[in-house]
């Protein structure tokens, strides 16, 4: 006999998190709790030395250099940061563009 889960659709307030992951971050929950943006104090140096650890792990995962894996709090910072970073990318192409269709055209007379 099957027995049937609840269908559980707030995965906004809460989600599962896999044993592993819960295993890794528990010294950081309990020993080294220091806030990785303060300098200066160990706990904060402990705390950006595992941020920097873990960034290195990802970057190997997905095969990356780790300066291109950034953490961030949560869903909407990190869809602020790629918006921000697609449409630079967009208007950084579109100034070249624009850029070289108007030098081409005045070196031939046509502006």
């Amino acid at each position: 006999m099957v027995k049937e889960m609840p269908v559980y659709m707030d995965y906004s307030a809460t989600t599962p998190c896999d044993e592993r992951v819960v295993q890794e971050m528990l010294p950081y929950f309990t020993q080294y709790f220091g806030n990785t943006a303060s300098r200066v104090h160990s706990f904060s140096w402990q705390a950006e030395a595992a941020v920097e650890q873990a960034r290195e792990r990802v970057a190997r995962l997905l095969q990356v250099p780790a300066r291109e894996v950034v953490f961030t709090s949560g869903a909407t910072e990190a869809c602020n940061l790629a918006l921000r970073g697609h449409f630079r990318n967009v208007c950084s192409k579109r100034q070249s563009y624009y850029y070289h269709q108007n030098r081409a055209q005045s070196r031939f007379g046509y502006l």
